[in-house]
């Protein structure tokens, strides 16, 4: 076979270029023999195979075109809340959900959403126990544009059910924290409780919840909690355990933090 040929039956061939560089961009095959055979009639099926080879290097070439949203870099801090030692928030059905385990696979699929679009950090990647400061001072060291802490609801068996976002009492951003709610919800195909907040007892101007007080009082732009639905209901708790759910209700709300930041770089 002459080495400039794919093919040994293509030499002075009239068309021997286009023949080399066609099967080079992998549209046209030859047989077995390593002849093309470029004056045989092609039958239906190898029109068909070319049509099909052709497609897909379209495919290939419009894929590498693609242009993602341009976004500034962004830092996100996303916490999977309980684990390690806190692992007692499970379901009344015997089903085998554990708080601890599901929040870490909804940020695990979270994390794959964002990072091509921010640098996101997880306060934990194992089952491992944080104290509410230790997750908090993660996104402050790191100077988090947005901290978020994942959860799962909890209250009396089949009573209560849907997600719920609880935004900081002193940085809200009620607007963001509606739709990435009615996202989960949605993807869950549950209801959506609305977007909370839980001043402290002791002064209305403190969180609650010390992992979001701790990061207002350091300056984190944007802070949630999001309970994804209630463990302690049965159909909430099927979404919880579900695959598929996990990871559209992961990629929902990414969607809505990517949209977020693209319209308010």
């Amino acid at each position: 076979m002459d080495n400039k040929n794919r093919f040994n039956d293509i030499k002075n061939h009239w068309a021997e270029s286009v023949i080399n560089e066609a099967y080079d961009l992998a549209l046209v095959e030859g047989y077995d023999d390593g002849t093309f055979k470029p004056d045989q009639q092609c039958s239906r099926a190898e029109v068909t195979v070319l049509g099909l080879n052709i497609y897909k290097q379209l495919e290939i070439l419009i894929d590498k075109k693609k242009v993602k949203p341009t976004i500034p870099t962004r830092t996100i801090v996303v916490d999977a809340g309980h684990g390690g030692k806190d692992r007692a928030n499970i379901d009344p059905f015997g089903l085998g959900y554990v708080e601890a385990d599901g929040n870490l696979k909804f940020c695990l699929a979270l994390k794959k959403y964002l990072s091509p679009y921010f640098k996101v950090i997880l306060t934990r990647e194992t089952d491992i126990f944080l104290t509410w400061t230790e997750r908090a001072m993660v996104a402050v060291n790191n100077k988090a544009d947005m901290f978020v802490s994942i959860h799962s609801d909890a209250y009396k068996k089949n009573i209560g059910q849907g997600v719920t976002v609880f935004d900081s009492v002193a940085r809200k951003n009620e607007a963001l924290g509606s739709k990435i709610g009615l996202a989960i919800a949605e993807a869950n195909n549950t209801v959506f409780r609305g977007v909370k907040e839980r001043p402290s007892t002791f002064n209305p101007i403190l969180d609650y919840y010390t992992v979001m007080n701790v990061a207002q009082v350091n300056n984190v732009p944007i802070i949630f909690l999001i309970e994804r639905g209630f463990h302690t209901y049965f159909k909430d708790c099927q979404a919880l355990l579900d695959t598929d759910m996990i990871e559209l209700s992961a990629k929902s709300m990414a969607n809505e933090v990517i949209a977020y930041y693209s319209k308010n770089t």
